[in-house]
């Protein structure tokens, strides 16, 4: 995530933070939702919990 964070802010100076929440269908619904009533841009990565390596 750190990793990501400087990478966008190396391109836009207004980006200067990320969260990490456990992932809830409802839960991305409603903060999608929200960031949209208040001109907020948001992004999601969704990690899948049975990766191979």
């Amino acid at each position: 995530m750190a990793r990501l964070i400087i990478e966008l802010n190396k391109r836009d100076p207004s980006i200067r933070s990320g969260v990490n929440i456990v992932c809830n269908p409802h839960l991305v619904e409603w903060l999608r939702d929200y960031c949209k009533e208040r001109g907020w841009g948001s992004a999601w990565l969704i990690e899948q919990k049975n990766r191979t390596r």
